[in-house]
């Protein structure tokens, strides 16, 4: 799975357009069409509170992902004062 990760990570396009694909679900715009208006205060601040703690648990695990990226490999220099 380390592997997999890796890939992901060392691809910035595939890693934001992942993170992009999944926010858009716990934002708030995306409960409009499912009955928003229909809900009482209670209920909508929950679906809110619902809705950041995804959004913190998304941000969380995608700086696990870059965590896996691999670094590129230097070469080593060879001093030619000595």
């Amino acid at each position: 799975m380390n592997e997999l990760l890796k890939s992901i990570a060392d691809n910035p396009a595939l890693l934001n357009a992942l993170k992009e694909v999944i926010e858009k679900r716990f934002k708030p715009e995306y409960f409009k069409g499912n009955s928003f208006y229909e809900v009482s205060d209670e209920q909508l601040g929950q679906i809110m509170r619902a809705s950041l703690w995804g959004l913190k648990r998304i941000e969380e695990a995608f700086a696990e992902i870059e965590k896996n990226k691999s670094t590129p490999e230097i070469p080593e220099k060879i001093n030619r004062a000595r």
